[in-house]
């Protein structure tokens, strides 16, 4: 085994050695700042159709709401309508007995 030989350093020796390991430093940290740009713009052109589709649900569930509100009010009128047929029936019965008492029919 050979021994190696120790150098000194001197500021110059370690200027260019502190230099050289920024040389490419920079280069992959544009690289990989690119990197994330472009990721980062995928992520908004996807998040703009997530958006786009969000605004056609909120749409179709305003149409569910509307469409809702009219069958609550069928609903609303058959009650009211039910209510009177059984008033109806009712005041037909009374018709009927006073009708047979009187002998009308």
């Amino acid at each position: 085994m050979k021994k190696e030989v120790k150098k000194k350093m001197t500021l110059d020796g370690l200027a260019v050695l502190i230099a050289g390991s920024f040389s490419g430093f920079e280069e992959r940290l544009t690289k990989k700042i690119d990197g994330v740009e472009s990721r980062l713009g995928g992520v908004e052109s996807r998040l703009g159709g997530v958006e786009s589709r969000l605004g056609g649900v909120e749409k179709e569930l305003e149409g569910v709401k509307n469409r809702l509100e009219g069958t609550n009010k069928r609903l609303d009128d058959l009650a009211e309508t039910k209510a009177s047929k059984i008033t109806y029936k009712e005041i037909e019965n009374r018709v009927g007995f006073i009708e047979k008492k009187l002998e009308i029919k």
